[in-house]
């Protein structure tokens, strides 16, 4: 097992250690890793509600420029279909940061728990007990950091979106440009 998959959980002798210790280092790792879910349904939300803006901004363009094509002059046609795409990149960005994502979850069954590892503490030893803590532990830090990792990855492409949808008007400007001086070269 390597350091970070132990989290120096091997370390320790927990049959040693002080159980009201252990159960508020145990507290400590369980709030922050419920702060790392309660992060994640913030992404999520966020995510949830510029991708229905897009969602809403893409429908309204194309709408706009398939009913209005004929009467509209090809460099404003131009513009509406560069925002079209860069809304489109945006909301797909969004999409991704939404994909559901490999997270632990609080009271999950430790993946290294033996029933026969814990006899000690069926029969009635109390100092197994804090043992339980320190696995416990182990599995909140494996938790945080699977979560802030899927956190990071949710956060990036969140941002990515907001990018593109702020650099939309200005990508259209530039196509509705490109369009009026190629229009004058021919």
């Amino acid at each position: 097992m390597t350091e970070q998959q132990d989290y120096g959980y091997s370390k320790i002798n927990w049959e040693e250690m002080n159980e009201t210790n252990a159960k508020l280092v145990a507290a400590e790792y369980r709030e922050r890793f419920e702060g790392t879910l309660k992060g994640s349904d913030d992404i999520d939300k966020k995510a949830q509600y510029v991708l229905s803006g897009l969602i809403g901004l893409v429908t309204v363009l194309i709408g706009e420029s398939f009913t209005q094509a004929q009467d509209l002059p090809l460099e404003y046609l131009a513009g509406f279909y560069a925002l079209a795409i860069v809304f489109t990149v945006a909301a797909v960005c969004c999409a991704i940061s939404l994909r559901p994502r490999l997270f632990s979850h609080p009271g999950a069954t430790p993946e290294d728990l033996n029933v026969a590892k814990w006899e000690a503490l069926l029969a009635g030893n109390e100092k197994s007990a804090i043992r339980l803590h320190g696995v416990r532990i182990k599995e909140y830090a494996r938790g945080i950091t699977r979560n802030e990792t899927s956190n990071g990855q949710k956060s990036w492409w969140l941002h990515a979106a907001i990018v593109l949808t702020a650099a939309a008007a200005p990508i259209a400007l530039l196509a509705t440009v490109a369009v009026v001086v190629l229009s004058e070269g021919t």
